[in-house]
């Protein structure tokens, strides 16, 4: 899950609790404390306002790491949240099944411009020397 994700939720569950919000660059430095095997972090578009929002992909383990820096109340409503997430669900509806596909094709929307910017960056035809790229830049 991103870490953008679970700072949403542990914000959802902290308002809940009349407890004040956490600022999204101040929870990625819990995230970066508390986790040693983070690996490099990514960008996503913000479907809002297209701004760029920096995340790390967590396993529920990190995830409960992070979550443990909680306050009590807010601590047992992530664990309770975690353990439900890794469940999947088979849709008992066409109406819920209908709603999963709808969600899936949203995701797939969402990552096609990185997607198509990966396939460029990788493409053979599209690659340039530094002598180009300097030419290209003035250089």
């Amino acid at each position: 899950m991103k870490s953008y994700d679970l700072w949403v939720k542990l914000n959802e569950f902290r308002a809940q609790n009349q407890g004040s919000k956490i600022q999204h660059g101040d929870f990625l430095s819990r995230v970066e404390d508390e986790c040693d095997d983070l690996g490099v972090s990514d960008f996503f578009l913000h479907p809002q306002n297209n701004q760029p929002v920096r995340f790390y992909e967590l396993n529920k383990d990190q995830m409960l790491l992070v979550g443990m820096r909680e306050s009590k109340v807010v601590r047992k409503k992530v664990l309770e949240w975690l353990k439900n997430i890794g469940e999947f669900q088979i849709p008992q509806t066409y109406g819920d099944a209908l709603q999963l596909c709808a969600n899936q094709a949203k995701e797939l929307e969402l990552a096609a411009p990185k997607v198509a910017f990966v396939d460029n960056c990788v493409s053979r035809l599209t690659l340039m020397t530094a002598s180009q790229v300097g030419q290209k830049h003035g250089m």
